[in-house]
């Protein structure tokens, strides 16, 4: 197995600073954006003595995270954002007797869980927000520039120095330590490869580390007092899990993030999901001791459990033979609070874990065997004192912590908020484990350093006599009066060894077993016979060290293996969990695109791919009556697809194409994936032409391809493959490969059409059965009379078809509300939708189509915008279409084949009625197209509240004469422009 070195820049993790950052946190956030958050920290103190803050928080809007560009940006948020979250959640507007906020509102909830997510930690106090991202330089040309009398903090809830250093201790432990993580990561290097004198040094670099961790901790007492602690500092950094006593009994519920199931006051689970529960700031949250734990083999076991021994296992032996779930071997406390850690620093500790190895190195070279033979400066020797001195140090450090729980902790709550006794030393802590599981902690590093240091005097206990044990306790008495006279030098060695762990006198001499020396004379054994032993005995040392080191090898292996797999398994669960997200993702997108169209079709600014849209949806998908009977009321184009996309120009022609490939990728019926693929077609084709100038040219080929049904196209199209396949001789291939390409476009458009005459029936059947409640057979009587049976002519087919359609788009129009429905009010009803009815009931020539098209108006402001908010007004277009019977197409075409229609003249019907200038009629202009020559477009304007509105039509000469069509009116709000096209007739 390869090893591959751990990198602390991998992790987020500083060489000089620790787990803090290099550089130090910024003070305020740079973009101007964020000034809301930055007012109320400015004054973050005085709002919270005086109780405003939740009343400010809930007037903050809802800032984006999106502006927030680098990591220190992200812990500035995240560190604001906690203590104005903890502070809405505990403090108190106005009301002593207030109980804590159950709600989180938006404006804190929606950054906070987005900026939690970006630093991969749960949204609530941490220690990492308050202590890592929380300090600042006082002094930039001090010496040490992290030393805690140099260090303060940015933001406290209680503004008291009290508060501050509580923060700034722990602080100044992660910096201190910084060294000791770098030393970790050499001796797992050092032991990779077998360097002994390495990992000493190593050892001897996390030691110095942790003495001074002691000696900051002991300084908690300097200016941290114990009633202020308890009674004003800690119940800000609580959190709301296992709070029922504070008024918390489900947590909080952070508001504008979980809210995309549907609750209801009814819905009691769904209400229960949105709660979330989340601890409070702890030590433990701190990754610094859980690391130091790992590197030394450290291990906490659940409280009441004492690791591996015999008693134990024979405890789980017989509850695992009793069927009774066998108990964790892990502290799940300590494993739990890695979720309040940065990401970085959470992998940091697994990959630790994973490839440390520094304990059990220790273990193999220090036997008992070996270090008998060993003298005081054996390396061997000098390796087990330096890792012994590492663990005496975390125990001593665990001591304190402890001291300090009781003192700032217990003692306050025995005495009670009204009666402060305060220590002569006043001490602090963070909301950290209960007294007894620091206890339990503590007692297992003792455990596991009496294991280490006394176990060269438990063998020699063994192998002396009785008789040598009676020898020593005389001795003992003996010399009692002289340990009596010596006690101050005694005192001062003593003294000495605690300023120095590492130091160990007695380790100074040469060990000589001598009553092993004396047995081997008695039995006469000779010097070289001695050395033969000797010789012999650590051969089977060696042996047996070395089948140690093969086995360890091989679980290694084993180890690999099971982590490979594990990661494997991991791999395919997050696979099949992305699968599930990527689907659901791209269902929230259609809903989404799907509700967009429905939003610009009711605001009356339709685009061309919300008509498509909403007609499928209307005919495809399932909805309520409801949503069916308001969506089929809506005004939106019946006219063929192909047709609406040959109005539009190149621009507009990009956008409804992107549009479509977005439907298309992420449509799931078959029904409409088909309408999207034919019409991904029919529009890129259009993009091409606009693109190349050949927009509006017809080819010889297209003219040819006119009027064919479906199934002629279809026979067409293999006559065409047979001639290119070379079945039929020679042929030109640049021409049929045109119009093969051609018989591609013209069977998408047919197919859309057939589509489109489908959907605009269902439609019409589900909307007259929504709103009537009748299976709507009759009434769509007619229209399937005049459904085209297959007939040889391929023209009366489609002549069939188009009477159909038209009927349909007709009978789609003429809806009205029944009877039954509730007329609105007069302060809620729409004039304009009233006008729009009333036009779209009256009966129409059956030559005359919708026409719905809008030209691009460029962008202005008015005059009275100020006063009045401007929108476009409502319209009911049509278009006349007919035959020109002109002397080429008298030769060409007769009625059975007919030529195509062209635009005969325009009908529009524009609704103003909440003009405020009633006197002042709207007008209209011609103007250029810049676009097209064939083409120009009619402006129509109004005074306010009304915008311009303009639409592209053919370019030819009007028939004024009103006995011809034309007129032109404004009354009731209505504005009527209709006009013909003059006939042009050529005599000889």
């Amino acid at each position: 197995m390869t090893y591959a070195p751990l990198r602390l820049e991998d992790y987020d993790i500083s060489p000089t600073h620790g787990f803090l950052p290099s550089e130090p946190p910024l003070r305020r956030l740079p973009d101007p954006y964020y000034a809301p958050w930055e007012d109320i920290m400015d004054r973050f103190n005085q709002y919270l003595l005086a109780h405003h803050i939740r009343r400010l928080v809930r007037k903050m809007p809802v800032l984006s995270t999106e502006k927030l560009s680098t990591q220190a940006e992200y812990r500035r948020a995240f560190s604001i954002l906690s203590f104005m979250g903890h502070a809405h959640v505990w403090g108190r507007n106005g009301a002593v007797s207030e109980p804590a906020s159950e709600f989180l509102p938006a404006s804190i909830a929606v950054p906070w869980v987005a900026v939690a997510e970006f630093l991969q930690l749960n949204p609530v106090v941490c220690c990492a927000g308050v202590c890592h991202w929380n300090w600042q330089i006082l002094d930039d040309t001090a010496d040490d520039l992290m030393d805690i009398d140099n260090l303060g903090t940015i933001h406290t809830f209680s503004g008291s120095l009290d508060e501050s250093w509580f923060y700034l201790v722990t602080t100044a432990i992660e910096a201190k330590c910084a060294r000791g993580l770098s030393a970790i990561l050499d001796a797992t290097a050092a032991v990779e490869r077998d360097d002994m004198s390495q990992v000493t040094r190593s050892l001897h670099q996390i030691a110095y580390a942790l003495g001074e961790a002691n000696i900051i901790l002991e300084r908690m007492y300097e200016r941290c007092d114990p009633y202020v602690f308890y009674w004003k500092i800690r119940e800000f950094l609580a959190g709301w899990e296992n709070m029922e006593d504070a008024g918390l009994p489900y947590g909080v519920l952070y508001e504008g993030v979980d809210d995309t199931d549907t609750f209801s006051l009814d819905n009691w689970n769904s209400l229960f999901r949105r709660f979330r529960k989340y601890a409070g700031g702890s030590a433990a949250q701190t990754p610094l001791l859980q690391a130091l734990d790992i590197a030394l083999g450290i291990k906490h076991f659940p409280t009441g459990e004492r690791g591996p021994q015999s008693s134990v296992a024979e405890a789980r032996n017989k509850l695992r033979a009793q069927g009774v779930p066998e108990p964790p071997t892990v502290n799940s406390y300590l494993v739990q609070m890695r979720d309040y850690m940065p990401g970085g620093h959470r992998r940091f500790l697994e990959d630790l874990a994973a490839t440390c190895r520094i304990r059990e190195y220790v273990l193999l070279e220090c036997s008992d065997s070996l270090l008998h033979m060993g003298t005081a400066s054996d390396p061997r020797v000098l390796l087990r004192q330096a890792y012994n001195g590492c663990v005496d140090l975390i125990k001593t450090f665990r001591d304190k912590h402890i001291m300090i729980v009781s003192r700032y902790i217990i003692a306050p709550a025995k005495n009670g908020p009204m009666s402060p006794q305060r220590v002569a030393v006043p001490e602090s802590s963070k909301l950290m484990p209960p007294v007894a599981y620091m206890q339990a902690m503590a007692k297992q590093t003792s455990r596991l350093h009496r294991r280490h240091t006394d176990k060269d005097s438990r063998s020699k206990r063994r192998s002396d006599s009785r008789e040598d044990r009676k020898k020593k306790r005389s001795s003992s008495s003996r010399h009692k009066s002289r340990r009596d006279r010596d006690g101050s030098d005694e005192e001062s060695e003593k003294s000495k060894t605690l300023d120095d762990p590492l130091a160990d006198p007695a380790l100074s001499k040469k060990f000589v077993w001598k009553k092993k020396v004396e047995q081997d004379r008695a039995k006469g054994l000779s010097r070289a016979e001695r050395d033969q032993i000797e010789r012999e005995r650590r051969a089977e040392a060696e042996r047996e060290l070395e089948s140690l080191r093969k086995r360890r090898e091989l679980r290694e292996i084993e180890h690999a293996q099971r982590e490979e797999e594990l990661s494997r398994q991991r791999r395919e669960q997050e696979q099949e969990k992305l699968g599930d997200w990527e689907r659901r993702e791209e269902e929230f997108h259609l809903v989404q695109a799907k509700r967009r169209a429905e939003i610009r079709i009711k605001n009356q600014r339709p685009k061309p791919i919300d008509v498509l849209a909403m007609n499928l949806r209307l005919a495809n998908e399932p909805m309520r009556d409801e949503e069916v009977v308001e969506l089929g009321m809506m005004r939106v184009d019946t006219d063929e697809p192909h047709r609406m996309v040959e109005c539009l120009d190149e621009g507009e022609a990009r956008e409804l194409a992107q549009d479509v490939e977005m439907y298309l990728s992420l449509e799931n019926i078959a029904q409409n994936v088909e309408f999207w693929e034919n019409m991904a077609i029919v529009v890129n084709v259009h993009v091409d032409q606009l693109r190349s100038g050949r927009a509006g040219m017809r080819s010889e080929v297209r003219g040819i391809l006119d009027g064919k049904s479906l199934g002629e196209l279809a026979e067409l199209e293999a006559d065409v493959q047979a001639k290119l396949a070379g079945e039929q001789g020679a042929v030109d291939v640049d021409y049929w490969g045109q119009v093969r390409e051609e018989l591609g476009v013209e069977k998408a458009k047919a197919t859309l059409a057939e589509m489109h005459a489908d959907i605009l029936e269902r439609r019409l059947q589900r909307v007259r059965k929504a709103r009537d409640g009748s299976s709507a057979d009759t009434a769509t009587g007619s229209a399937d009379t005049d459904r085209a049976e297959p007939t040889r002519d391929g023209s009366e087919v489609e002549q069939r078809k188009r009477r159909r359609l038209e009927e349909l788009q007709r009978r789609i129009l003429e809806q009205q509300p029944t009877s039954e429905s509730p007329r609105p009010s007069d302060e809620t009803r729409d004039v304009s939708q009233e006008m729009f009815e009333a036009e779209m009931r009256k009966d129409h020539d059956p030559s005359e189509s919708m026409f719905s098209v809008e030209a691009s108006v460029e962008a202005r402001k008015y005059a009275w915008q100020d006063k009045h908010r401007p929108r476009k007004p409502r319209y009911f277009n049509r278009v006349h279409t007919g035959y020109e019977w002109n002397k080429y197409n008298q030769t060409h075409y007769d009625k059975d084949n007919p030529p195509p229609k062209v635009v005969q003249g325009y009908k529009f019907n524009i609704f103003y009625p909440d003009l405020i200038d009633r006197t002042s009629a709207p007008t209209y202009r011609v103007e250029k197209d810049p676009e097209s020559d064939e083409t120009v477009v009619l402006r129509f304007t109004a005074g306010p509240p009304y915008e311009d509105v303009a639409f592209r039509i053919v370019s030819r000469e009007w028939e004024y004469n009103r006995r011809r069509g034309f007129r032109n009116t404004f009354d009731r709000g209505v504005l009527q422009l209709h006009f013909r096209f003059k006939r042009h007739r050529y005599r000889r």
